[in-house]
């Protein structure tokens, strides 16, 4: 998984007033769209950044910061924008629009939830919003789009569908309890852990691994008439809710409360070393409300070994990492990749009037070329390679002195220079595109 948000920490949001501020009439330029595909902010009033530098001014005086602004921008649609500039978004509605995890499809749930938990800071309302914790366990169910994904997410809120059975491979009998299967990664990583616990005088070995959809069943329907269902949920998962249908997770040296087995030497072990096997305790102690499942010492899941360490070491659960994971607001500028690199460019890429616009300056910067500037700053000067590039705003500039004509003008934003992506790749001969599938990356916002 890639990523998809800036990634400079969040400062606290200043002012605890809401101004109001007017904008001139505009026109609305609504080009055609396929339903249900949302598209950027696109505003006709002649000039690309006036929008932009209205939010700018107004986030500005609010107390915002530069990437802060360029987030909640990156969110605005048509709606947003002009309850933005009347002055109709709340303070609580702007805390949200600053989060890289803000699903604005979210922002009624958002506003409800935290109406009934005020004790939660905005942050904790948009992570458990996001995980699904507004609405009692097994409602609104979403079916795994992706279930043969590492990273797949398996819990009361998404289901596996009762014919899915992944990709398996058998365990090795020194390392499991009867015959196992788990997917074949998780099944080498935890051979490769047991190993090492071995010469360390720790003894590690499966207990309960892959369980298809039916077998879930019996066990599920077992406990419930034993126990009850109320009670039966807090220990077992339905059928498909399991994430041992996934083929990444198991059950290791024991799966009995009675055993205490977090007690014991091997527990400690695991928890210090699993991440390093791409393995996180899924159901740890203190986070049954986010998890829905009481403590489970034995229970391990795997994610691979960057996502595992950031679990680990944040005390994370697996629903609280994919609920921080950045998402693209409709007005956002998708990844940007040049010969196969992905360039960070924050709050130097904007999209402004349906155009990506990038920050002259800061993508050299990012190809590592040398930027200076002439005329108190109202030109700049690229060297790159055997060419020099002199930047203006307006639709002239020079490639090593001739004058190039851009499809686009360059406009001036904050002290500094913003060309439309196509005049970049054009003036510049570069290859710079965009990543269209927005995903995520490994670092969840905190």
């Amino acid at each position: 998984m890639r990523s998809f948000f800036p990634k400079g920490r969040l400062s606290r949001m200043l002012a605890a007033g809401l101004l109001v501020f007017l904008l001139p009439a505009v026109v609305f330029a609504i080009p055609p769209e396929e339903p249900g595909d949302p598209s950027p902010l696109v505003l006709d009033n002649g000039d690309p950044a006036a929008a932009y530098r209205d939010v700018s001014a107004l986030l500005a005086r609010r107390g915002l910061e530069r990437d802060q602004i360029a987030q909640v921008w990156s969110r605005l649609d048509r709606e947003l924008y002009h309850r933005l500039m009347e002055g109709a978004l709340s303070q609580r509605e702007l805390e949200l629009l600053v989060l890289p995890y803000c699903h604005v499809e979210n922002m009624g749930r958002y506003l409800d939830y935290g109406e009934r938990h005020p004790e939660l800071t905005t942050e904790q309302v948009a992570t458990e919003v996001n995980i699904g914790l507004d609405r009692p366990f097994y409602q609104g169910i979403q079916m795994v789009e992706d279930p043969d994904s590492q990273t797949v997410l398996v819990n009361k809120y998404h289901q596996l569908s009762p014919d899915y059975k992944p990709d398996l491979v058998r365990m090795g009998t020194a390392y499991t309890y009867g015959t196992a299967y788990l997917q074949r990664e998780a099944w080498e990583q935890f051979k490769a852990m047991a190993d090492q616990a071995r010469t360390e005088g720790i003894r590690l070995w499966n207990v309960s691994s892959y369980r298809s959809y039916g077998t879930q069943k019996r066990v599920y329907d077992r406990y419930v008439s034993q126990d009850g269902q109320s009670l039966a949920d807090t220990y077992s998962a339905r059928p498909g809710s399991s994430e041992h249908q996934t083929g990444l997770a198991l059950d290791i040296n024991t799966a009995s409360v009675q055993a205490h087995f977090e007690n014991t030497p091997t527990y400690a072990w695991l928890v210090e070393h699993c991440a390093e096997y791409g393995f996180i305790l899924r159901y740890p102690e203190g986070k049954e409300r986010i998890t829905g499942y009481r403590f489970e010492p034995w229970h391990y899941r795997y994610v691979g070994k960057d996502i595992a360490k950031l679990c680990m070491e944040r005390d994370l659960t697996y629903e609280e990492y994919v609920a921080r994971l950045p998402v693209q607001g409709t007005n956002g500028v998708p990844a940007l990749y040049i010969q196969g690199r992905e360039l960070e460019l924050g709050s130097g890429a904007l999209m402004l009037e349906g155009r990506v616009y990038l920050s002259a300056g800061r993508l050299a910067q990012a190809l590592g070329w040398r930027v200076g500037t002439t005329f108190g700053g109202e030109e700049v000067v690229l060297y790159g390679g055997e060419h020099w590039y002199t930047l203006t705003t307006g639709q002239n500039s020079q490639r090593d002195g001739q004058r190039v004509e851009l499809s686009a003008p360059a406009l001036m934003l904050e002290g500094e220079l913003y060309l439309a992506l196509d005049d970049l790749n054009f003036l510049l001969e570069l290859d710079l595109g965009l990543e269209q599938t927005y995903v995520s990356d490994t670092t969840p916002a905190m």
